[in-house]
């Protein structure tokens, strides 16, 4: 995991590498042994890198189904999945359906920071996934008093973008964005 993503932070075309990483990880039956921050950079790594390996992918599908692993997840573990997920077009509709079901549980979702509930709502616009529950709990979270301000440029143009794909970027919501964008200095962040 780690040299996965050290590949990934460095940029590096290492596909040759990153194929070897994953034949090793699969072999040795790693990712059963993975703690989620392990899985989750693996994911990353791969999806940072444009190295889509369909045979990992599937194999950390079957992982995160399993049992009560994917409740062990940290919102950004879960937020950094599903978007490895959606990068590499392996966001299918059950996978998708797995990290929702694990997000709308026990109000996890309120647990995200307003980063993280941005990533999500992209990793599901970016997968084509509508989970109309989900969704709505996003918007409802995007409502909050404060939660646009915590988010820069790139992030509010991530989320309008998001939620114009499932057609619920509100008149309101997207306001509010131009507000925030607006403030003296935003702008020029970009």
């Amino acid at each position: 995991a780690n040299t996965a993503g050290a590949f990934a932070v460095l940029e590096t075309d290492s596909s040759y590498v990153m194929t070897a990483i994953a034949s090793r990880i699969l072999e040795d039956d790693l990712l059963w042994k993975f703690k989620p921050h392990e899985l989750v950079t693996t994911a990353w790594a791969f999806a940072s890198l444009d190295v889509f390996n369909e045979q990992l992918m599937a194999s950390i599908a079957v992982r995160v189904e399993d049992g009560d692993y994917l409740a062990t997840f940290k919102p950004q573990e879960l937020s950094n999945l599903a978007w490895a997920f959606a990068h590499l077009g392996a966001g299918s509709e059950e996978v998708m359906a797995t990290f929702a079901k694990r997000l709308l549980a026990d109000g996890f979702l309120d647990t995200f920071s307003p980063r993280e509930v941005t990533a999500t709502a992209l990793a599901y616009a970016r997968a084509g996934h509508w989970d109309e529950e989900l969704l709505s709990e996003v918007v409802r979270l995007t409502a909050q008093e404060g939660f646009l301000a915590q988010l820069n440029v790139k992030n509010m143009i991530s989320l309008a973008w998001a939620l114009s794909c499932f057609g619920i970027a509100t008149e309101e919501l997207m306001l509010d964005i131009a507000a925030q964008m607006l403030r003296p200095g935003v702008l020029q962040k970009l």
